[in-house]
């Protein structure tokens, strides 16, 4: 139980960065240090950003808040498929 407390404290990236450093090591960054960096994004942080934009762009429709709630939690749901 204590393992679980301290696991929820720590904040983990929405984005890391991965390159290949002379074509033996793998070097992973919180930003790129290179160009050659390939980006890696969490998939729930990509799925709540998304959800957010979703959620803001149907406020400006006709539909009423407790849909655009309905339609989110069904696009998470479908998202994570």
């Amino acid at each position: 139980m204590e393992a679980n407390k301290a696991k929820s404290k720590f904040v983990y990236p929405d984005r890391l960065y991965a390159r290949c450093k002379d074509n033996k090591t793998l070097d992973i960054s919180y930003a790129p240090q290179t160009l050659e960096a390939v980006e890696y994004v969490r998939t729930d942080a990509f799925i709540e950003k998304a959800a957010e934009w979703l959620n803001d762009t149907l406020m400006n429709t006709d539909f009423y808040e407790n849909e655009i709630e309905l339609m989110e939690k069904d696009f998470k749901k479908a998202m994570k498929l």
